[in-house]
């Protein structure tokens, strides 16, 4: 497992809370997206900015590559709206973001599938009529907090839910809207992610630590206790080529576990104790491993910081 140094501290950059961070499909860009709705694109090796946007009306809550193409960003914001970037570097007047569509806000979670040619929009705190669902919904309201669809099957969208903790993994088959398989959890889910291969699914429960699971068994394999975080939707990733997760903290540190095990790997000391780090991301450029990690703090107190591996080209 490689280890990571800190590259590059950004203060300045954004004014209020890095809601979310995601390098482009080439890797060699990165966004992050704040409460003030204005959207940063830098260069990854060297942190040089090379776009802005701006959007009126909400904070940004959720940004999504479209797969395969380094020019479109999709902006989520908590007002419901979705937005498209045109991302052009260096271009002197970059264009306006274009309007897509009206939600029930927040916009919570985003998918595009390139395969399929489907977007998936988590989105919302009430139930309506037309989503996939569990059966037997019941109050509270139904919040998801991860869409995945596999490589491997892309007509297959697996759900998290964040209270249902009866049916909080759901897999769905898009082309026959039914019902394929369910995960049974004891927790509340606070985020999810999906493994590449799509054989393993993380989540950060709300209580004490992350749970593994096999979408091939669908069952829970493991929980690793890790008190880093309140009863705050922290989100989760896996990196290192589904060896590793990684999960961010409301005490001022992101955490690298180890996939087969739980175990922890490296800790990566964001700021203080006090800080929620809420927004990260990760990517491999020209050999290099970088993670990003963004806090929600306010003002000049709000950083942005990205690490690369410290062992040359893996």
């Amino acid at each position: 497992m490689p280890s990571y140094r800190l590259l590059k501290r950004f203060k300045g950059l954004h004014l209020d809370s890095i809601n979310a961070i995601a390098f482009s499909p080439d890797s060699s860009m990165m966004a992050s997206a704040d409460d003030q709705a204005k959207i940063v694109m830098t260069l990854t090796v060297n942190g040089r900015n090379v776009n802005t946007f701006s959007i009126a009306g909400a904070s940004v809550t959720v940004l999504h590559w479209y797969s395969n193409d380094s020019a479109l960003l999709f902006a989520g914001l908590r007002s419901g709206k979705l937005y498209a970037c045109i991302v052009s570097p260096g271009a002197y007047a970059p264009r306006e973001p274009t309007w897509i569509c009206d939600l029930a806000g927040p916009i919570r979670v985003c998918l595009v599938d390139s395969t399929s040619k489907r977007m998936i929009i988590g989105h919302g705190i009430s139930p309506v009529d037309n989503v996939l669902k569990p059966l037997n919904f019941e109050d509270p309201a139904l919040v998801p907090t991860g869409v995945h669809i596999s490589p491997s099957a892309p007509n297959q969208l697996l759900i998290s839910y964040l209270d249902h903790r009866i049916l909080d993994q759901s897999c769905y088959d898009l082309d026959e809207d039914i019902t394929i398989w369910r995960v049974w959890s004891d927790r509340r889910i606070g985020a999810s992610a999906l493994s590449i291969k799509g054989d393993a699914f993380v989540a950060t429960n709300l209580y004490d630590g992350i749970d593994f699971y096999s979408t091939v068994k669908h069952n829970r394999i493991n929980r690793a206790a890790l008190h880093i975080f309140e009863n705050v939707l922290i989100p989760i990733e896996f990196i290192h080529e589904d060896e590793s997760v990684l999960v961010r903290s409301s005490t001022g540190i992101a955490v690298i576990l180890s996939t087969e095990l739980g175990r922890q790997q490296q800790v990566l000391v964001h700021g203080s104790s006090h800080d929620l780090i809420q927004a990260v991301g990760y990517t491999v450029y020209r050999g290099w491993k970088y993670i990003a990690t963004g806090d929600s703090e306010k003002g000049d107190n709000t950083q942005l910081q990205v690490w690369v591996s410290v062992d040359s080209k893996q």
